[in-house]
């Protein structure tokens, strides 16, 4: 008859140790990874809200990019880009301007009494000026509810009239 080798206590402590320290192990990396997923994401997420006004607004000013269709004024309670172009011998504007926490566009015939409550909300901006910081360069400047703000330079080129 064979006789059993003795357990010894150290069989079974060892391994159930190692599991315990791969579980922690594994438990740590799990939640390090989450909360830099979660910082990550929370930056992109402001990063997202501070460049799409600046973008928007950026791309506005390229679109109608024509001698004297880009101008500097008030509407409504606030400072406003204003664009102005010629449609089918008509002359109509697009007011770019901030209401309610939002960065509105209103695009309506020159003549028309605009009224900022008829803006189309575009995206997230609590406010932005505009300068004219030198003849065709306009620096842009948005703030969000977030508190982060953010500015572009935008440079209309062109010196050609409407078509």
């Amino acid at each position: 008859m064979k006789r059993r080798p003795a357990a010894h206590l150290i069989d079974l402590l060892f391994p159930l140790a190692l599991f315990c320290a791969f579980a922690v192990t594994s438990l740590l990396v799990v939640v390090i990874g989450a909360d830099v997923y979660r910082r990550t994401t929370d930056e992109m997420d402001r990063n997202f809200a501070l460049r799409t006004p600046l973008a928007y607004l950026s791309q506005a000013v390229h679109r109608t990019d024509l001698a004297g269709g880009i101008s500097v004024g008030r509407f409504g309670d606030g400072q406003a880009l204003i664009l102005s172009e010629t449609v089918n011998g008509e002359e109509y504007r697009t007011y770019l301007y901030c209401r309610g926490g939002n960065l509105c566009e209103l695009f309506a015939r020159a003549d028309a009494d605009a009224a900022p409550e008829n803006g189309q909300a575009v995206t997230g901006c609590v406010s932005f000026t505009v300068d004219e910081a030198g003849p065709g360069l306009y620096r842009i400047r948005c703030a969000t509810e977030t508190g982060g703000q953010a500015e572009a330079c935008v440079a209309a080129r062109s010196d050609r009239s409407a078509p």
